[in-house]
């Protein structure tokens, strides 16, 4: 070996005096190139784009590459569109030394820690437009048929569906087909993966296995409804864009343990959804709500100002206790609803039914009606149940947060024997008002009861008011209407009907009729 290096030691001195000429012969052309590439792509470059691109320094390699580092991009109107501090670009090795710079001649533009600045601007984006046309073929200048190349950058999204930053983004734009332009990416949105791939003159298609909803409570808002924790699933987010350029998009999905606080506190929500510039859709929709069982479907949509809502639900075993105190209710109590109006101030309406509802000592079965709830305030109406052998009706208000509740109430047919401890007896009806919270109370009215029996004292009709608060019950006004007169006894007892039997007062109607017939009797024969 020792031998060979000093019988070669002169074609070795040679060759290495060769590259040293060579690199140095390099180093000062590449500077010399590199100065004039410099002017000549920023000229380029300017004429064909609208905005502006500034760069601070640009490096030629052997190899036919151009570095260029810290360029920004900035539009028409000054705001910025990208910035990076390396950006490679790679060219063919004749079209350099011929001075073929143009954007047709680029192979690959390779962005190295980039920032790019994506924001919708209506139905467009603020890179629309970036490329300037030919005013006659309406094609881009000096056309880009290359690849664009992404390593470990970032994008900042503004769009209708709020602002979001991707991260770590690796991927391709492929102009090789244009003006079809295919496009494959990945990256992550928070601490969840996504991948992007099609066209951008056909269809693009984000999906992401997993997405973290609490990174959308923004976009998810109604009202002072916040959302708190959920989970998307096997999300795909569908990108168009037709002739002039116009995109629409939709989107679909499973929605996981999502939680909810506010005026619709929800927990283990789940559903299926599809969404677009239009709303959202949610079907297959269950959680709980103030830890009741909710299903049902329905719509959010966006408008131009607050978002309107369009939802059925149902409530297939509801605790009443949840929501309104001093009430039992039987189980199930089933409720089925509409939620419609803004986000911000929603409608409720709908129709529930039980077979058992007690207040105090009233019971009633078999009870059903309807209710609207707007303003933070609930209405009851034709409400309608069973009770002491009658039918009781009631419709008023209810302010939940206070518990305060005011009824006009009626019943037809009660069995008044079951509505006190006096011997009164027949069917009874009444009107009232029922108010106050919980069982303190009160119910106040006028009550009748037809063809009974009060002590054994036959009557047409019994006529009183009452009040009732708890178990206590006042009764006054009283005024008993039989065949022979009107009486109003202070209080009905047995003594009082024994004085009346004393002074021969028919007290039935076997003894009304024989007294009767005794009157004609004497009025005919005397």
């Amino acid at each position: 070996m020792r031998s060979w290096l000093i019988s070669h030691k002169k074609s070795l001195t040679g060759l290495l005096l060769l590259l040293v000429l060579l690199i140095g012969g390099w180093q000062f052309v590449s500077a010399k190139l590199a100065q004039t590439l410099q002017a000549t792509l920023l000229e380029r470059a300017g004429n064909a784009v609208n905005g502006r691109i500034t760069v601070g320094k640009i490096d030629l390699s052997l190899s036919g590459r151009i570095r260029i580092r810290d360029i920004a991009l900035y539009d028409r109107e000054g705001a910025l569109l990208l910035q990076s501090p390396s950006v490679k670009i790679r060219y063919r090795w004749s079209d350099l030394t011929s001075g073929s710079l143009g954007l047709p001649q680029v192979e690959q533009v390779l962005l190295e820690q980039s920032e790019i600045f994506v924001k919708q601007n209506g139905a467009a984006f603020n890179w629309n437009g970036f490329l300037k046309e030919d005013e006659e073929s309406h094609s881009t200048v000096n056309a880009f048929h290359g690849k664009v190349v992404l390593e470990n950058s970032v994008i900042f999204l503004d769009t209708a569906l709020g602002e979001r930053t991707l991260t770590g983004i690796n991927g391709s734009f492929d102009w090789r087909q244009a003006p079809v332009i295919a496009l494959q990416a990945g990256g992550m949105l928070g601490k969840d993966a996504f991948t992007v791939q099609g066209s951008w003159a056909g269809e693009i298609v984000l999906q992401a296995e997993t997405l973290d909803l609490a990174g959308f409570s923004d976009l998810l808002a109604l009202g002072d409804t916040t959302l708190e924790a959920g989970t998307v699933r096997d999300l795909a987010v569908y990108v168009t864009q037709d002739e002039k350029g116009t995109l629409s998009y939709h989107a679909k999905g499973v929605m996981d343990g999502v939680k909810a606080a506010g005026a619709f506190a929800l927990q283990e929500g789940k559903s299926d959804f599809q969404l677009d510039a239009d709303g959202v859709t949610f079907t297959g929709l269950s959680g709980l709500v103030s830890g009741q069982q909710v299903n049902g479907q329905g719509t959010v949509f966006w408008g131009s100002g607050q978002p309107q809502l369009d939802f059925t639900l149902n409530l297939p075993n509801v605790d009443a206790a949840a929501f309104v105190s001093g009430l039992s209710v039987g189980q199930p109590l089933v409720i089925d609803a509409r939620v419609s109006g803004s986000g911000t101030a929603p409608v409720i309406t709908g129709a529930f039914k039980t077979h058992e509802v007690g207040l105090g000592e009233v019971a009633a079965s078999d009870v059903a009606g309807s209710f609207r709830f707007a303003d933070g305030q609930l209405a009851l109406d034709q409400v309608r149940g069973n009770a002491y052998q009658g039918v009781l009706n009631a419709a008023g208000q209810v302010a939940p947060d206070t518990q305060q509740y005011q009824f006009a109430v009626s019943g037809q047919g009660m069995n008044s024997s079951r509505l006190t401890d006096k011997d009164v007896s027949g069917p009874l009806d009444f009107t009232g008002t029922v108010s106050g919270q919980g069982e303190s109370a009160v119910t106040r009215g006028n009550f009748i009861i037809r063809d009974g029996k009060a002590y054994g004292l036959s009557f047409q009709s019994l006529t009183g008011s009452f009040v009732k608060q708890g178990d206590k019950t006042e009764i006054s006004d009283i005024a008993v209407h039989t065949a022979l007169g009107t009486l109003y006894p202070e209080q009905l007892s047995q003594e009082a009907l024994d004085m009346l039997k004393e002074k021969a007062v028919p007290v039935s109607k076997t003894e009304l009729r024989q007294a009767v017939t005794d009157q004609l009797r004497k009025k005919l024969f005397r």
